[in-house]
């Protein structure tokens, strides 16, 4: 999948979805709360990505961009709530030897 396209673009080798689903995954399983399955858990949580990939910066940085929402659903009690996130990161370019004016 091609990010940012009009700076060349940025290619990521799965689809953004499963680069989140995998995230959270991962985090449940280090804190010891990830159920085996939905049967069995607690909580049932259901994210919605909105945005995911790269922003335009000042020209020398690249801004990382996430935007979801979660409905977490209480199995007990049938409850639901929605939780709205959103994540930045920043990098600077990456400049190649090749590149840089030699003087």
């Amino acid at each position: 999948m091609l990010l940012l396209r009009e700076r060349g673009g940025i290619f990521v080798d799965r689809a953004p979805t499963e680069i989140v689903r995998e995230g959270i995954v991962a985090s449940l399983k280090a804190a010891n709360l990830l159920a085996e399955d939905e049967a069995q858990a607690d909580i049932v949580l259901r994210p919605y990505l909105f945005h995911f990939g790269l922003e335009s910066g000042s020209g020398e940085d690249l801004f990382g961009k996430v935007e979801l929402a979660v409905t977490v659903k209480d199995v007990k009690s049938g409850d639901s709530k929605e939780i709205k996130a959103t994540g930045t990161s920043i990098a600077g370019l990456a400049v190649r030897k090749k590149n840089i004016q030699k003087i």
